[in-house]
């Protein structure tokens, strides 16, 4: 089950999908995908929704902490794996990387350049994996001995065009600015579209960091510096653990499980390829 999310640059959840899909086909279980919206959400209650479909076991992706599935999915007998997002239940197991260390990983790596001033491009305060990497943004600068100011974070949920226009804003106030740390890489263009349109170079005026790790990263104008999150194998280990809540193989006390990531360094951040 994925939350219904319109954007041109997703990449992750067709990853998650995937990894998820190659699991059920290769353990005879039966793949169906169902997306939902906070209306949907309002209209008929999560048991519903998997009692009408024949629903055994879901992996959910996309929701947010104020989504109406949330208390739901915690107080159901359906067993579901939470990606992204942690929520307690006897029939509830979640999983993610270490989205706090991930962010705070990322920030140090700029920070070891001698940036003094960097900011954050940030998704939505209702998802948790936003609060989550702003928390490792906040710890790696208090841990420089650098002090946030109040207009530090910028929330741009997640997508291109708004990020574009907050760091529009954000450069159109004087404000100085050396980097800039995105929880998406999406949101990472949008910020690198604008420092262009404002003659600001990146990584020399300012470096950008993305996270997600999506193909057009590689691509990019300069390539972006971001994190991988390898989603398509957290897919597939949800995926595994449904298959273990069915069958009851899942100890009681696991309700969390961290996937690695991997901070990859490119043109953004002054890392550039031989010529």
């Amino acid at each position: 089950m994925n939350d219904l999310v319109a954007s041109r640059f997703d990449g992750v959840s067709m990853q998650t999908i995937l990894g998820v899909y190659n699991y059920c086909e290769t353990h005879a279980m039966q793949f169906v995908l169902y997306p939902t919206t906070t209306k949907l959400q309002h209209e008929k209650t999560f048991d519903q929704f998997c009692m009408e479909r024949n629903v055994a076991g879901a992996v959910v992706q996309g929701l947010h902490i104020d989504d109406p599935y949330i208390k739901q999915i915690s107080e159901s007998q359906t067993p579901v794996v939470m990606i992204d997002l942690e929520i307690p239940g006897a029939n509830t197991v979640s999983i993610s990387v270490d989205n706090v260390a991930a962010e705070k990983e990322a920030t140090q790596a700029i920070l070891r350049h001698g940036k003094s001033h960097p900011v954050m491009m940030n998704g939505i305060p209702s998802a948790q994996v936003s609060n989550l990497r702003e928390k490792g943004f906040r710890e790696a600068m208090h841990d420089a001995g650098l002090t946030l100011s109040d207009d530090a974070i910028m929330y741009a949920d997640f997508d291109i065009d708004k990020a574009e226009a907050a760091m529009q804003k954000a450069l159109a106030s004087g404000r100085e600015i050396d980097a800039v740390i995105c929880a998406s890489d999406a949101m990472a263009m949008g910020v690198m579209t604008a420092l262009k349109a404002a003659h600001c170079r990146v990584p020399e005026d300012c470096e950008v960091v993305g996270f997600d790790n999506i193909a057009i990263t590689e691509y990019s104008q300069p390539t972006i510096s971001t994190i991988d999150q390898h989603m398509e194998k957290i897919g597939g280990m949800a995926a595994q653990l449904v298959d273990k809540l069915l069958n009851g193989k899942v100890a009681p006390n696991m309700h969390h499980i961290f996937s690695p990531h991997k901070f990859i360094q490119r043109e953004s951040t002054g890392v550039f390829p031989d010529k």
